[in-house]
């Protein structure tokens, strides 16, 4: 009886143990089943940008796999006094990938973000901050950090499309090498170029173009505080060009006032070149690198030829040190 039952407890825990493994098994079929067969993430990327300038090269680098809409998209809207609709914020906080210039150039946008959404800033990017000036895009240093940050956004966003967007980026530093030869071959023709400017649109521009600002600081500061200057400063600017004691002009017509009027009729009266800059890309630019290409190319023809130089040796570099940090 004893051997009887020693047969039968062995019995049972051998029945036991082989149930235990075959429910190990089946459980580590089925996860490894359900983890298989979990669907891939799927394009196209529904992308927000606040700016068209930044919504144009997210579509340059994500081409097919993204659909982009951008909040700002028109030279006659003014950023610092937007407001967006209850359709913005619903097309913002619906979002799986946001694109926003930052510096406190668009807070609206940031502020309206869904808790899903992946989130790029051109200010972060950089390294800049508010009160920084936040004309990013016209930076070569900002648009190259975003050209790459995107391309890895949408890469982690859609794995299988990694070489897609990679190749995409590639070609889109192609475009903007042609266009920072362009800007390397000015630098090194023309030296001691200076620029007066009614707004702080072109800073980074004319930083990357060797140009050093000669507005006065009176009006600069003004520009610095969004107030008006007084009478002083625009008489001081009044008279730099009187004596055309700068190259260039630059000016932006999205913002007119009697101050800017002033002194844009002072520089035609005096034959002093104008470069008008708008804040966003205007209709007939389809690219950011496409706009910037246009107003490199325009300074070009707008420049003194008094002030064309030989090149220097290859040993000395003109190129500017660009800070991101100056507010102008």
């Amino acid at each position: 009886m004893n051997r009887t039952l020693r047969y039968f407890v062995r019995a049972v825990a051998t029945f036991l143990a082989a149930a235990a493994v075959l429910a190990s098994s089946a459980c580590s079929f089925s996860d490894s089943t359900s983890k298989t067969s979990a669907p891939a993430p799927a394009g196209p990327v529904t992308v927000v940008s606040s700016l068209e300038q930044w919504g144009s090269l997210v579509q340059q680098i994500g081409g097919n796999q993204v659909k982009v809409t951008s909040i700002l998209n028109s030279t006659s809207t003014d950023a610092q006094s937007f407001e967006p609709s209850s359709t913005d914020i619903s097309t913002i906080a619906s979002a799986g990938l946001v694109v926003i210039n930052g510096a406190g150039y668009d807070s609206w946008a940031s502020k309206n973000i869904g808790k899903n959404a992946v989130l790029i800033s051109a200010a972060d990017t950089v390294g800049a901050s508010e009160g920084d000036n936040p004309y990013l895009w016209f930076s070569k240093e900002a648009r190259k950090s975003m050209a790459t940050e995107i391309s890895e956004s949408l890469s982690k966003l859609l794995p299988s499309k990694k070489t897609y967007f990679h190749n995409r980026l590639a070609s889109w530093q192609s475009d903007e090498t042609s266009v920072e030869n362009q800007i390397k071959s000015f630098t090194k023709t023309h030296t001691n170029l200076t620029y007066a400017a009614t707004t702080s649109v072109a800073y980074y521009l004319m930083a990357d173009l060797g140009f050093k600002d000669a507005t006065p600081e009176g009006y600069l500061q003004s520009l610095q505080s969004s107030g008006e200057p007084t009478a002083s400063d625009l008489k001081d600017f009044t008279t730099l060009l009187e004596k055309r004691r700068t190259d260039l002009l630059v000016d932006d017509p999205q913002h007119i006032t009697d101050s800017s009027k002033t002194i844009l009729l002072q520089a035609q009266t005096t034959n002093i070149p104008v470069l008008s800059i708008t804040e966003h890309m205007p209709e007939q630019q389809s690219t950011l690198t496409q706009w910037v290409e246009s107003l490199v190319t325009q300074i070009g023809d707008n420049t003194a030829k008094t002030n064309v130089v030989a090149p220097p040796s290859p040993s000395t570099s003109t190129v500017p040190n660009e800070s991101g940090s100056q507010s102008h």
